[in-house]
């Protein structure tokens, strides 16, 4: 995950995800998609997923091995 640490980062990306946040609570559909190389990569971007769930965005995930 090569931008792991911007959404890991709480300054950078909670720029990005308060407003995008507020569409997901007004009912807009938004999807974020984790391209992760193995099941390890989701224990380490754990709390970024959080942070989306909790802004109402939806999450998936995709393996590239």
């Amino acid at each position: 995950m090569k931008d792991l640490n911007y959404w890991m980062n709480e300054d950078e990306s909670g720029e990005y995800l308060k407003p995008i946040g507020k569409w997901a609570k007004k009912g807009i559909n938004i999807v974020r998609i984790f391209i992760v190389e193995n099941k390890d990569k989701i224990r380490e971007a754990a709390s970024a997923i959080a942070k989306h769930l909790k802004a109402g965005i939806k999450i998936r995930v995709l393996f590239d091995h």
